[in-house]
This record gives structure tokens, sequence and C-alpha cells, in this order.
């Protein structure tokens, strides 16, 4: 079993301390739950903000370490997590 625990802390630090569960590599968002599994090359994922603002998305990483760059039509932001997975936070 591959140890999920360098990304499990990035994603803490992405979503906050607090909003891990009991189970490793589970968190909190909002209703919904975050779950880390086995990572592969080439995937990727987004995740949908009502109200999204992609500069302020943009900044809150950023200030968070991480390197996020906003999509040139602005409706997404996106980056690559230690895994090399690209993430995309959009509308």
């Amino acid at each position: 079993m591959p140890n999920l625990e360098p990304s499990a802390s990035y994603y803490r630090k992405l979503l906050g301390d607090a909003a891990e569960t009991r189970e490793k590599g589970r968190f909190r968002v909002g209703k919904s739950e975050f779950v880390l599994g086995p990572a592969s090359g080439g995937e990727s994922f987004r995740v949908g903000v009502v109200g999204f603002d992609p500069s302020a998305v943009a900044s809150k990483l950023k200030n968070l370490g991480v390197n996020a760059a906003v999509a040139r039509d602005k409706n997404a932001v996106s980056f690559r997590d230690p895994d090399g997975i690209k993430v995309e936070i959009g509308a």
C-alpha cells in the first residue's frame, strides 16, 4: 500500500487541520467528503466552487505556498499536487 501521508499533509494544509476525519486521508469539505487514494500519473480532478472568484482563489493558494495559475478564460485555477495530479478549481 502506498504512503499517502505526504499527500494527506498537503491537503490538510489546503483544507485546514480540523477538516480531517478519523479515517486517514478523508477530509470533510462542506457537506462532501474528500478522499485520497493511490495516485496514478497523468490524472486530474476538478472541484466546483459556488461563487468562484479566480483571483481570490489564486491569491489564497499562493499564500499557502501553492504554485497556482488562473486559466486564460478565467474559469478555473489549476495546480499540481505533490503526486503530480492536476487539480482544477472552478465555478
